[in-house]
């Protein structure tokens, strides 16, 4: 469809038929207060189709039906809803999604049946102002491309997640929630990023975690064990805390990060509550650093442990004469002046 075309009763209690949405076209369906399932066909290849309204999260298929969603391209938009991918003995689901964003207002779930769910490029953006949980059942086969974060009220992983390109924490907070989030290309936090107790961020040298101006990343172990950040396949990658951004790292371990280590530009923030208390630094690439300090907090590193693989040019780094960096019973085989 090419034009606006605005539905504001589907007579059929959910969304049937088969719908086309164009380059420049805008189709609006309006669900009131009832269901929003799908069970017909969707073919986006630009413009905007929003569904708006609905007493309940979208179900794709509706039971007992055949549903389809075909994206290169566009908007698909839950303007109050989230989205759950299910599925049973009585109903078939698939997809061809090659581009575009699929926007939902709440939690994004996939629980399939009698197929597999993962698009072959596009984003699932997790927009709105309500806590929200994204959950994949298999997410060995089941993997998303990109995954925007813009919901402010906070979105938690209730299971691991794999991201085949790229991850955008644009408010949040991201709360990995004890669980593990692997990403093949950048990860980038505008908003909060949480790596929690037993959680794992899994990166590849294709990519880059890097905390922007006004970003935060909080990597706080616990009870139940440490915040990892990581490598998927002991490649190296590279860590940045920007300017204006903020870490807060407390019993976290780093490990497979680039030349630099974990770098701390100049004008960037390291939490004082928690300053690497406890962390453990490891895997350097050859003539590397583990941690790099060019802002100019001053700073009391605490318990902190550092393992070098023997190529290692050091284990901290400070190449900005600003700001005062203490160490307190630091451990390790590569702890100690003699390997700053």
């Amino acid at each position: 469809y090419h034009g606006t075309l605005e539905v504001y009763d589907l007579m059929a209690g959910y969304i049937e038929g088969v719908w086309y949405q164009g380059e420049f076209g805008q189709i609006r369906l309006y669900g009131h207060e009832g269901i929003i399932d799908l069970g017909g066909e969707l073919h986006i290849s630009g413009g905007t189709f929003s569904v708006i309204g609905g007493g309940f999260d979208s179900i794709w298929p509706r039971y007992g039906t055949t549903a389809l969603v075909e994206m290169s391209a566009g908007l698909l938009e839950f303007t109050t809803r989230g989205v759950q991918i299910g599925g049973n003995e009585f109903s078939f689901f698939s997809q061809n999604i090659t581009g575009g964003t699929i926007r939902v207002n709440g939690s994004f779930k996939v629980n399939t049946y009698n197929y597999t769910f993962a698009p072959y490029g596009g984003t699932v953006e997790m927009a709105g102002t309500s806590y929200a949980n994204l959950y994949i059942q298999s997410p060995a086969t089941e993997r998303l491309q990109n995954l925007m974060i813009s919901n402010t009220g906070g979105v938690a992983l209730t299971s691991d997640v794999t991201c085949l390109s790229s991850v955008l924490a644009q408010n949040g907070p991201l709360d990995l929630n004890g669980r593990t989030l692997t990403c093949y290309a950048d990860v980038d936090v505008y908003g909060i990023l949480q790596v929690d107790e037993n959680a794992r961020l899994l990166l590849s040298a294709d990519g880059a975690l890097t905390v922007q101006d006004g970003g935060r990343l909080e990597a706080i172990g616990g009870l139940a064990g440490r915040a990892i950040i990581a490598s998927v396949d002991e490649s190296y990658y590279n860590f940045w805390v920007l300017s204006g951004g903020t870490i807060s790292a407390n019993y976290a371990a780093f490990s497979y990060m680039g030349l630099d280590g974990v770098y701390v530009a100049p004008g960037a923030i390291v939490d004082p509550s928690n300053s690497f208390t406890d962390c453990q630094f490891a895997h350097s690439p050859e003539f590397g650093h583990l941690l790099t300090l060019d802002n100019s907090d001053n700073l009391l590193i605490q318990n902190a442990a550092f393992y070098t693989d023997g190529n290692q040019i050091g284990n901290v780094s400070k190449t900005i004469d600003a700001g005062v960096v203490n160490f307190a019973n630091a451990t390790g085989t590569y702890a100690g002046e003699d390997h700053d």
